[in-house]
C-alpha cells in the first residue's frame, strides 16, 4: 500500500539521512533498511484500520526521520570513550557471539541458498541435508566466493593476543579460521563437536577457543543446525557460563538475529544478566534495535569492529 510513495521519496529520504550521519559507510543499505521498516509498521496498522494522523508522505518522513535520529544518538552514545572502546580497553576481555549478519558482509548471500534447497527438507531428509552441506562447501569455500573480511581479521587478531577470550559462532563458513591461519600461520583453537572437551591450556580460568554450536564446513559428517531448528548449545559451554557470569567482561552480539530459544536461554540471557558483564548489539536489525535502543549500535560489522577494538590495538603497538 504504502511501497510506492516510499519509493518516489528514496532520493530526498536519502539526502536526509546524509546530513544526520555523514560518516556512515552505506547510506543506500541503511536508508532502504529503514524504508522497509517504516513501510511494514505502516501497513500492519492499515490492515488494523489504523491510517496515520497526516498525509503519507508526511508520515514516512517523519518516520523515517526519528528512525535516523535514534540511530544516530545511538552510535554516539556507544561509541564515546566511555562506552564500547574504552570498556574494551580497560577490561580486557571480551566474548563474541557471531550470527549471518557478520559473514554476510563478506559476501555470503544466505538467501542463494534457499533457492538450491528447501530447509525445511532438510530437516527431514538427511540426504537433502548433506547435499547442501556439499553446495555450501564448493560455493563458499572452494570457489572462495566469499572473502576474508576486515571485521574476520580483527576478531582472529583479538582473540590471539587474549582480548577476546571466547568466540561463539553460529555460521558454518570457516572465514575465521582462514583469518587466523593467515596471520599466525596455525590453526585456531576450536571446538564444534559436543564431545570434544575444553581445556584451560593458560591456567587462567578461560578456555579460550572458538565454538561452533551450529555446524562447522570443515566437518560435513557432523550434523549442522538449520534455521527453524531451535539452535544448540554444546553441554561444556553451558557448564562454563556460571563461571563467565563473575568476571568483568564486555559481550558483543554481532549481526545475530536472536530467534533461537536455545542460544538466547542457555547463553545470550545468562551473559546478559550478569552485574558484572555489559552487553553490546551490532548488526542492522531494526526489530532488535526497536527492542534493545540502549545497547543496539544499527552498524555493519565490516565498518564497526575494527572502530570498536581501536583503543584495544594501540596497546599491542
Amino acid at each position: 500500500m504504502y511501497e510506492p510513495i516510499a519509493e518516489s521519496l528514496a532520493p530526498e529520504l536519502l539526502k536526509l539521512l546524509e546530513r544526520v550521519l555523514q560518516e556512515y559507510p552505506d547510506k543506500k543499505l541503511l536508508r532502504d533498511i529503514i524504508v522497509t521498516k517504516v513501510v511494514e509498521e505502516l501497513n500492519e496498522e492499515a490492515r488494523r484500520g489504523q491510517l496515520p494522523p497526516m498525509p503519507p508522505e508526511w508520515e514516512i518522513k517523519r518516520r523515517f526521520e526519528d528512525y535516523v535520529v535514534s540511530i544516530s544518538t545511538s552510535l554516539f552514545r556507544s561509541l564515546r570513550r566511555e562506552r564500547v572502546q574504552d570498556l574494551i580497553k580497560s577490561y580486557g576481555r571480551v566474548i563474541v557471539l557471531i550470527g549471518a549478519g557478520f559473514s554476510s558482509d563478506a559476501g555470503i548471500p544466505l538467501a542463494r541458498f534457499l533457492n538450491k534447497i528447501d530447509f525445511k527438507e532438510a530437516l527431514k531428509d538427511k540426504l537433502k541435508s548433506e547435499e547442501f552441506k556439499k553446495i555450501f562447501k564448493q560455493d563458499m569455500v572452494e570457489r572462495e566466493v566469499v572473502k576474508v573480511t576486515k571485521a574476520h581479521e580483527i576478531v582472529a587478531e583479538m582473540f590471539h593476543h587474549k582480548v577476546i577470550i571466547e568466540i561463539i559462532c553460529l555460521n558454518w563458513d570457516d572465514l575465521i579460521e582462514k583469518a587466523y591461519q593467515h596471520m599466525y600461520s596455525r590453526k585456531i583453537r576450536k571446538i564444534n563437536r559436543e564431545e570434544q572437551q575444553p581445556s584451560d591450556d593458560d591456567g587462567d580460568g578461560f578456555y579460550h577457543y572458538l565454538w561452533k554450536f551450529h555446524g562447522d564446513v570443515e566437518d560435513l559428517d557432523y550434523e549442522w543446525i538449520y534455521p527453524g531448528m531451535g539452535g544448540r548449545v554444546f553441554r561444556a559451554f553451558h557448564q562454563y557460563v556460571p563461571e563467565l557470569q563473575k568476571h568483568a567482561l564486555v559481550f558483543l552480539i554481532i549481526g545475530y538475529s536472536e530467534q533461537e530459544e536455545e542460544i538466547k536461554e542457555e547463553v545470550i540471557r545468562p551473559l546478559e544478566s550478569s552485574k558484572y558483564i555489559h552487553t553490546f548489539r551490532i548488526g542492522m536489525d531494526l526489530r532488535l534495535f526497536n527492542q534493545y535502543p540502549k545497547n543496539y549500535i544499527v552498524a555493519p560489522a565490516e565498518w564497526i569492529v575494527p572502530v570498536l577494538f581501536e583503543e584495544a590495538r594501540k596497546l599491542m603497538l
